[in-house]
């Protein structure tokens, strides 16, 4: 319950200075190329700190994958900046939590994962919190 209470701020907060940060920006495009390079200098310091002799065999074996993850993430993300720019941000937020749903779907499809009652609950539970935002606005 802690994890999911812990998961649960941490995407309210980084939505909500998502949203404010872009309003104030005046930009989309230039919001998130700075949020982009500040993370990806991060991401890419950690890992020379901390893996630096594995780095290179990691990135030859896995570096199309995570390239064409980076620019999916990067346009998902672009996405919800543009709806967060003038749109209420609840129910862009609710509706940009579905994305656990497509996951739960694709690893059910793809990766041929069960869809058990668990994964059926939380999909019911996101289902639901949208709905109540929608209703409550």
């Amino acid at each position: 319950m802690g994890f999911a209470l812990a998961t649960g701020v941490s995407v309210a907060a980084y939505s909500f200075f998502g949203g404010m940060g872009v309003r104030a920006a005046g930009t989309v495009l230039g919001f998130q190329a700075c949020l982009e390079v500040i993370t990806g200098l991060g991401m890419v310091g950690y890992a020379l700190v901390t893996r630096r002799a594995q780095l290179p065999a990691y990135v030859h074996r896995h570096g199309a994958v995570g390239l064409l993850a980076g620019v999916i993430s990067v346009l998902g993300f672009l996405a919800f900046l543009l709806a967060a720019r003038s749109l209420p941000l609840g129910p862009v937020v609710a509706l940009r939590e579905t994305s656990v749903i497509f996951g739960a779907v694709l690893g059910t499809l793809v990766l041929k994962e069960g869809f058990g009652l668990r994964r059926m609950a939380a999909s019911a539970l996101v289902v639901g919190g949208i709905a109540l935002l929608a209703l409550l606005r």
